[in-house]
């Protein structure tokens, strides 16, 4: 994440605050990307230990 922010400090200093804005959105959307698949794996993750635990109670 830093070398991004400083990717996009150069391109500020370089080519005006247009390429900022073309760069940005895009950086957001990668880290949406990130997040969402951090959560649908910790969701896939602990599904099977909740059954497990419950599995274990029933017996």
């Amino acid at each position: 994440m830093v070398f991004v922010l400083m990717q996009t400090g150069e391109h500020v200093g370089e080519h005006g605050l247009v390429e900022q804005a073309r760069i940005e959105p895009e950086n957001y959307m990668i880290m949406i990307m990130i997040m969402m698949v951090i959560v649908i794996v910790a969701s896939r993750i602990r599904k099977p230990a909740v059954l497990g635990l419950q599995r274990a109670q029933d017996v």
